[in-house]
């Protein structure tokens, strides 16, 4: 009877610490536990014990297995070291020798089975949940083993008692390395102290101990396969004669688990840890996408404040290394007025790209204004088509190279004035660019452009070398600059971020600083807050000037 007190006691105690390691898993990974009665457990200030902080003890270096060293601790999150570091100076980490020796044989160790570099990190708690959950599994499919199969349950103490030690080590970590402490940690612990001294008073200790309550139809079911009659035939036998010593029992020499029960057994055990593994992976994908989330709104917050300050993105961009952006000597320029001092911006760009067409609208029609067309917008080739460009690793653009041919080509007969037709063309009828090879396609191209279709067909044959030749050397160059994207902006050989590329604030600071250079008060109708105003009266282009504030 005392047993299966003993028995049910440890079960009881193994259901309570999975619940409890489950609750803290999910705190760990979410921050919150399944009632408020738990938070308000892990807390000081919501009336839990003084002192007590849960999630200051979960998110420790010591609440992930492998551990992480707690004199990285604080490049945890990068953004926040380096902000500290500016603010205070070098910030001192602790030595080798101010970390106690238990904590560094604890790291060195460690280090010794899975190296300096690791990358997947799991809760100390789901490794505590899973481990009570085996305990469970075990205490209901085998329970005590029979004497001569002692050498299980002797495993199994020993597995326990490392998870005890385990568990001595994390409250010297709690007193030791942390200034708050877990209660519901503290619970987990005296649970599986508990749960150890159960395994031990269910231990069989004697040949004639008699198994556990899960142990039972196990033997009830061997002692009929292996003939019970004959056995209490002998036995009766023996009591006929007096002389013969009684042998012990069958049930006594039956061995307890079978290999069929323990084969079973086993097989539940990695079910229950697969299961456990499952639910943790999409507890925590959710709870890193709810933080990503999280993260991308307040990057977008701060991103969108800073493209509304046009002086801090423009000394953003004065902190950009200037570099040798040539210019060449028969440029594809478009704006600026002879006589007139202007601003000249270099674009990297690709005629079948849908974001270089949207900048290409915005300045055209959002900042151009501002210099009253005073700003000269020099255009390069740089296609991301492996057909043409060498350094780009797949197409992103398939039809980009043979647009810049056919640009070139404009040029032969018309100059600028044919480029820049041929480019507007193809920004405007991007959709059809795949046509770009068919003779319907060519008769509509030198029709609207005004071109010679038998001169354009001429040049296209017999002047490739030209035109393949201009757009290899915009390439060159813009792979000495290391050219990542299209478009790419240098403004006075300093490259312009994406985020400055789009913000009107930051065009508008330049547009100032342009006004200021002239010694000349600016038009009424280059101001932002004048161009603005015309722009929300012109409602044709509400739907592109939505999408070029961000190109």
């Amino acid at each position: 009877m005392q047993r299966r007190i003993i028995y049910f006691t440890a079960i009881l105690v193994s259901f309570l610490a999975i619940y409890v390691c489950a609750d803290l898993t999910k705190k760990h990974l979410s921050g919150k536990g399944s009632f408020s009665w738990f938070d308000s457990a892990c807390s000081a200030e919501e009336g839990g014990f003084s002192g007590a902080d849960c999630e200051q003890v979960l998110n420790s270096p010591f609440g992930v297995f492998p551990f992480e060293d707690p004199r990285d601790a604080n490049e945890k999150d990068g953004a926040a070291a380096e902000a500290k570091s500016d603010a205070e100076g070098d910030v001192e980490t602790e030595s080798d020798d101010k970390l106690p020796v238990l904590i560094r044989f604890a790291l060195w160790a460690q280090s010794q089975l899975y190296g300096k570099e690791i990358k997947t990190r799991t809760p100390v708690s789901l490794i505590g949940m899973s481990y009570y959950c085996l305990i469970l599994i075990w205490l209901v499919g085998v329970g005590t083993p029979s004497h001569d199969m002692r050498w299980l349950y002797q495993l199994l103490l020993v597995i326990a008692s490392l998870a005890f030690a385990g568990c001595l080590f994390f409250i010297y970590v709690m007193i030791v390395k942390t200034d708050a402490w877990c209660p519901w940690c503290v619970v987990s612990h005296l649970l599986n102290l508990c749960l150890l001294i159960c395994l031990f008073m269910l231990r069989p200790v004697n040949p004639g101990s008699v198994p556990s309550p899960a142990g039972q139809a196990d033997v009830e079911a061997n002692r009929e396969d292996k003939g019970i009659k004959q056995s209490q035939a002998k036995s009766r036998s023996v009591s006929d004669n007096p002389g013969r010593s009684s042998e012990p029992s069958v049930a006594h020499r039956i061995s307890h688990p079978s290999l069929r029960l323990l084969g079973v057994t086993i097989l539940a055990m990695l079910l229950a840890n697969g299961v456990i593994n499952s639910v943790f992976l999409q507890l925590k994908y959710r709870s890193q996408s709810a933080q990503n989330s999280d993260r991308y709104e307040r990057c977008s917050t701060s991103l969108r404040k800073l493209a509304q300050d046009g002086v801090r993105m423009y000394k953003n961009w004065l902190l950009n290394e200037k570099k040798e952006v040539e210019i060449g000597e028969n440029p594809r320029i478009r704006g600026g007025n002879p006589g007139v001092k202007s601003v000249t911006i270099v674009v990297f760009s690709d005629l079948e790209c849908p974001h270089c067409a949207r900048f290409a609208h915005f300045i055209d029609n959002r900042v151009q204004p501002m210099f009253d067309g005073n700003l000269k917008v020099v255009f390069k080739h740089y296609p991301l088509d492996d057909s043409c460009n060498q350094y780009v690793k797949k197409s992103m653009h398939p039809y980009a190279c043979k647009a810049a041919a056919f640009a070139e080509v404009a040029r032969f007969q018309q100059g600028n004035d044919g480029f820049w037709g041929t480019h507007d063309f193809f920004y405007e009828h991007r959709s059809r660019i795949k046509r770009i090879g068919s003779d319907g396609l060519l008769e509509e191209f030198c029709s609207t452009q005004g071109l010679d279709i038998d001169q354009f067909r001429k040049d296209w044959d017999e002047r490739k070398e030209d035109y393949a030749r201009a757009i290899y050397d915009d390439i060159q160059q813009g792979k000495e600059l290391k050219l990542r994207a299209t478009p790419t902006v240098f403004l006075q050989s300093r490259k312009v971020d994406g985020l400055a590329r789009g913000s009107i604030e930051f065009w508008d600071q330049i547009a100032k600083i342009y006004w200021r250079a002239r010694k000349e008060k600016r038009p009424e109708h280059t101001k932002l807050s004048y161009l603005r105003d015309a722009a929300s009266l012109n409602t044709e282009d509400d739907e592109t000037t939505e999408g070029n504030l961000n190109p």
